[in-house]
């Protein structure tokens, strides 16, 4: 299996210093095909097609709102 770390972050509420998660997110040749997954914590899922389009359409979607993108 080969994986492509787009994003690595540890993640820190704005509010609360303590409340902390490591966020992993890229891509995985598992199962024979390229699929988005994501590691939170010690946890990793790899998402099917649908749900890592619909995924990435909903960051889209928010960045825009948040005028975060161009």
């Amino acid at each position: 299996m080969a994986t492509t770390v787009f994003f690595e972050e540890v993640l820190t509420d704005k509010s609360s210093k303590e409340l902390t998660m490591e966020l992993e997110v890229g891509r995985s040749s598992a199962y024979g095909e390229n699929h988005l997954y994501l590691r939170v914590d010690e946890t990793t899922v790899i998402l099917d097609e649908k749900v890592g389009r619909s995924l990435c359409e909903a960051f889209e979607s928010v960045g825009h709102y948040l005028s975060y993108t161009g």
